[in-house]
């Protein structure tokens, strides 16, 4: 009834209805504005983010994605799907480093790192690591020019291979061995701990001298393949299967 009365009010205001007791609006009484609505109560299209006014839209985040694409950028982009790039959700389980690596392989082989690789990348982002690139973006100034490559990349690996985990990863790399372990096993340890402590195998010799060091000799021959004994000797005759 009360907004019955307030779409009256409003007519007779505009002159479509008499508002006094004389014209055919006679007995119809202006209706108190204050009244017309339960006091702290607010039309839900009263309080709604309005695009028009910059404080309704910095109630939504910006867009992440960059602008549309050009032809160029979409036949390259073809082309980085058609390579099946992994996707990478930014849980603890996966390998934040591998990821970046095999993604910028992919472009690398497209010539795209510099002008499309942050674009291709983070497209790939999923769940939590989707979430925490468009937090990044909203919180950069306003007409900040796009990350490059290597900006990206070092963001990146702050977040997802912070330096407190590189060093853990070097102290451990710092005192594998073989162990129980298969010599497959202890290979596939070796090599991915091995990124985190570039600088102690600054030669192949080196690093070969650190693999044999800790392989249990007790089972080594046996276990070995070919692959392996090229990997010790860096010498593919050196295999005694060949």
């Amino acid at each position: 009834m009360a907004q019955v009365l307030h779409w009256l009010h409003g007519l007779a205001q505009a002159g479509a209805i008499p508002a006094g007791p004389a014209g055919r609006g006679a007995g119809v009484a202006a209706p108190d504005p204050d009244r017309a609505q339960a006091p702290g109560v607010q039309h839900a299209a009263a309080v709604a983010p309005r695009l028009d006014e910059v404080s309704g839209f910095e109630a939504f985040p910006r867009p992440v994605a960059g602008p549309v694409m050009t032809g160029e950028e979409h036949d390259l982009f073809w082309r980085f799907t058609k390579m099946k790039p992994p996707v990478f959700y930014g849980t603890e389980s996966e390998d934040a480093y591998e990821f970046i690596i095999d993604c910028h392989e992919r472009l690398h082989k497209m010539g795209a790192v510099d002008k499309y690789g942050v674009e291709f990348v983070t497209f790939q982002f999923l769940g939590d690591a989707k979430l925490w690139w468009r937090a990044y973006v909203e919180c950069r100034p306003a007409g900040s020019p796009p990350l490059t490559w290597v900006q990206f990349y070092s963001v990146f690996l702050d977040k997802y291979v912070p330096r407190t985990l590189r060093d853990r990863r070097k102290d451990e790399f710092a005192t594998i061995g073989q162990g129980n372990s298969s010599v497959a096993v202890y290979e596939s340890r070796f090599h991915s701990l091995s990124r985190y402590a570039l600088q102690l195998l600054p030669t192949e010799g080196e690093r070969i001298r650190r693999f044999v060091k800790r392989l249990n000799t007790t089972s080594i021959v046996g276990s070995l393949t070919c692959s392996h004994w090229c990997f010790i000797s860096g010498d593919s005759g050196a295999c005694p299967y060949r």
